[in-house]
């Protein structure tokens, strides 16, 4: 051999021979993978090094081609047992023609008799396996089985022959048939009446044998196959029925290369032929004859209607403008199958044309993998959970299904599920509907003007941290403007006590007469609406801001609601009025001029502790917003019927200290009065109505991100609408230019400003000087009219202190007026104001 082949490609083989050696890891065996083609019914033998674990095989490794050297010296994974199976297998018989060489090919089989493979069980190392699985099975040889050839008859009456035998096994075939169970690892020798020659005829009997076919081919085969001992098919008995037909619409998506996007989609026209007894679905592809179904004991043939059959084309026809007739069903006329790659042409023949071809009787199915499955709902409903208690710490939840299919329960979709994609749509306005994919695929359409204001009352719900749809008892009137974005015939199923809540809070006040309330005023047109509107709000367990113009009378308006409250026998606990100190007085003097019969308290200055024994005696407290943070501990335990902020703009910093001690006071009701309830930004809006209603718009954080922010940065004009839609029902404002008509030609209001303390030392201690001066002045004057001048003069030097300390040179003590001035200066200057001060 050497001489043979020479030095040079002797030590270049055994190099490369000592090298894949050196390659092979410790502890790999080599093995036999047999793999039966149960379709074919024949066994490829593949050899491969692997790691054995207890016997049985660990993981297929690399592939092993034997070489005919590795005969005469063996690599450490080739046992001494190996070498003559190999030598068999490397044989010119167990190659295919064409395949002999130094290596056996891998796509032929190895093993051609039983007698090879026996020897290949004894190594305890061939593992079997059928097509498609990934198991792998030690097997071992196994006793006898029989088998028996028999004809399998399909549901249309076609015929297919076959083995009967444990159905466990798989049949293959060597020089002999064998069964391997993959339960048990055997491989078993199959048994039977018949020889090779007669199980190769049968096997070579391929493909299922129509029904009308089976008389022709008993005439050809039956003497052949009755000599081989072979079973014949059966000539099935057949009844002819009539039957109804329906169209069925068959909507699938294909992967296909040359279509647009990959995908071809198709439209399939099906018929079902029924009766009373039997149901047939005729695909596109079958004849006009073709229409039998075994019932195990007759082939029924359902008679097939070719006239209804083409007219029910004919009317498809008018519906697929946008589809072409596939290339291998002929004409547009004749086709039952057509193709589009357009998403409009499915959505016209989904949504707009389904009504109509629902109504004509035609049905659709479509698989889960067509990719323009439109859908849109055909019945809207809403789920409400909660009660109409008016506790803000209480909430109420909304749920919104979708039903697809009205006669199918199982077919509804979480609308609030979908809240991102709705947030996230671009609706443009000439469109009719705007597109959702569900998690199953099917896109959702739904009408865009009702979806774009659903999605812009629910976007403050985006990114919910809980991801439940759950919303503040103070937030109840928003079902109101969820209903009108909602399509008019959704049915409301739960509490729907809510609804009616929510549409009340929004309706009209009705008119009240006061006539009775002996209140010494009379009262405007517009002031007879507050009056209402304080007691609708009241009534619907709501709170509000009253927030007219200065000078249009809000003092006036909530001392005629306290008495009308008194008159109905409703003010059983007082009603605490907080407001700047320079307002108390005010206050008093309009309850004395208005409605004297009103028992009122201030509560203010050093002395104020002596009335806390006697408060319940009052209707009305009045107390200023410094007080009201000092004494909070004595005002929790008084119960209260009302909390009116006046001035309410003096909390609009949730951080102050007054701010945090009147959300602290315990009242049925609550109420603020504030012509400039915005000075700066929205934020003091929110301030003044988390004190009213805590939740109405959301939390700080939320209304910020939601509200002030696109409002005040962006000018977003559909923010900004939205933000007034949702506190309008609780807000009322007049301006004088709203109500000129009934306002007179001029008001003249007297303001009692109280002074400060540094300014009330001042004006006593100067009015005490110029009454000592005066005395002695007058006591040395005989004139009266220099007499008459030094008391004017002394009287113009206290008006002077009490106008402002700087007229008399003393500019660090304060002015109340001054402050009052200019408070009042800025109200009127925020709210668009003209204005002539002297």
């Amino acid at each position: 051999r050497q001489a043979r082949l020479g030095q040079g490609p002797l030590m270049s083989f055994l190099a490369q021979l000592r090298q894949q050696q050196a390659d092979t890891p410790l502890g790999l065996q080599l093995c036999y993978l047999v793999t039966i083609d149960t379709g074919r019914h024949r066994a490829r033998l593949d050899l491969v090094l692997a790691e054995l674990h207890q016997g049985q095989l660990h993981k297929p490794g690399p592939a092993y081609q034997p070489q005919r050297e590795h005969l005469l010296s063996s690599p450490p994974f080739i046992q001494q047992s190996d070498v003559p199976l190999l030598g068999k297998l490397m044989s010119p018989e167990t190659l295919a023609p064409g395949a002999r060489g130094e290596q056996l090919p891998k796509d032929k089989p190895g093993i051609n008799d039983l007698s090879l493979l026996t020897e290949l069980l004894v190594t305890r190392r061939c593992f079997f396996s059928n097509s498609g699985s990934s198991r792998w099975h030690l097997a071992a040889l196994g006793d006898k089985e029989t088998i028996s050839p028999h004809w399998q008859i399909e549901s249309d009456g076609a015929q297919t022959n076959g083995w009967q035998h444990d159905p466990v096994s798989t049949l293959f075939i060597l020089d002999q048939p064998l069964l391997f169970n993959p339960i048990n690892g055997h491989v078993s020798p199959a048994t039977g009446s018949l020889d090779a020659t007669a199980i190769t005829v049968f096997n070579e009997q391929t493909g299922a044998l129509a029904a009308d076919a089976v008389e022709a081919f008993i005439g050809e085969h039956q003497c052949e196959w009755s000599n081989l001992g072979l079973p014949l098919p059966k000539v099935l008995p057949r009844r002819r029925v009539e039957s109804r037909i329906t169209p069925l619409l068959r909507l699938v998506s294909c992967k296909d290369s040359q279509a647009v996007g990959g995908w071809r989609n198709e439209l399939q026209l099906h018929y079902r032929y029924c009766n009373d007894s039997y149901c047939l679905n005729i695909k596109p592809d079958t004849q006009l004859s073709d229409s039998a179904y075994w019932d195990g004991n007759r082939l029924i043939e359902l008679c097939r209607h070719a006239e209804q059959e083409q007219a029910l084309q004919q009317q498809l026809l008018a519906f697929l403008g946008d589809f072409t007739a596939a290339a291998d069903t002929g004409t547009s006329a004749g086709a039952r199958v057509w193709h589009s790659s357009k998403p409009s042409a499915w959505k016209s023949l989904l949504v707009d044309s389904r009504s109509e071809l629902l109504h004509a009787g035609f049905i659709f199915l479509v698989d889960k993998r067509f990719r323009h499955h439109y859908v849109t709902p055909e019945q809207w409903q809403v789920q409400l959970t909660g009660q109409v208690t008016g506790q803000s710490d209480e909430q109420w939840s909304l749920a919104i299904n979708l039903r697809i299919d009205p006669q199918t329960d199982s077919q509804t979709i979480d609308l609030l599920g979908l809240l991102n994609q709705l947030h996230t749509l671009d609706f443009p306005h000439d469109q009719r509907h705007s597109c959702l994919q569900l998690d199953d695929g099917r896109l959702l359409l739904l009408p865009a003007d009702k979806i774009h204001g659903l999605a812009e009352e629910l976007a403050d719900l985006v990114g919910s941290e809980t991801g439940e749809f759950k919303f503040h008892n103070n937030q109840l009137a928003r079902l109101d403007s969820i209903q009108q974005a909602l399509p008019d015939d959704t049915q409301w199923r739960g509490d729907t006590a809510l609804l009616d809540h929510a549409k009340a809070i929004h309706q009209q006040p009705p008119s009240i007469a006061t006539d009775k309330l002996l209140l010494n005023a009379q009262l405007r047109g517009y002031q007879q609406t507050g009056i209402c509107w304080l007691q609708h709000i009241k009534q619907h367990k709501v709170h509000g801001l009253l927030a007219d113009d200065m000078g249009l009378g809000k003092t006036l308006q909530t001392i005629a609601h306290l008495c009308l409250e008194k008159h109905q026998g409703y003010l059983l606990q007082p009603a605490l009025v907080i407001a700047p100190t320079s307002l108390l007085h005010n206050w008093a003097a309009e309850i004395r001029r208005f409605a004297p019969q009103l028992r009122f308290q201030i509560i203010h200055g050093a002395q104020r502790h002596q009335h806390w024994p006697h408060l319940h005696q009052y209707d009305l407290l009045i107390t200023s917003y410094a007080l009201v943070a000092r004494d909070l501990a004595l005002w929790q335990q008084q119960a209260l019927s009302w909390v009116i902020l006046d001035e309410a703009q003096m909390i609009k910093n949730p951080r102050t200290k007054i701010r945090r001690a009147v959300v602290q006071l315990d009242s049925q009701y609550r109420l603020c009065l504030s012509g400039t309830p915005i000075q700066n930004h929205l934020g003091e809006l929110w301030s003044i109505f988390d004190f009213l209603m805590p939740g109405c718009l959301d939390n700080e954080r939320e209304f910020k991100q939601f509200f002030r922010k696109p409002i005040e940065e962006q000018a977003d004009e559909l923010r900004f609408q939205q933000l007034l839609k949702r506190i309008a029902p609780f807000m009322l404002r007049r301006s004088k230019d709203q109500v000129a008509a009934d306002l007179p030609q001029k008001t003249e209001v007297d303001q009692t400003i109280i002074m400060d303390s540094d300014q009330q030392a001042l004006y006593d201690e100067i009015k005490t000087n110029s009454w000592w001066q005066l005395q002695q002045d007058l006591a040395g004057e005989s004139n009266s009219g220099k007499q008459q001048i030094q008391v004017l003069t002394a009287l113009l030097k206290l008006r002077q202190v009490c106008c402002d300390p700087q007229l008399i040179g003393e500019p660090t003590v304060s002015s109340a007026k001054r402050q009052h001035c200019i408070e009042m200066i800025s109200e009127l200057v925020a709210e668009g104001r003209s204005m002539l001060v002297f």
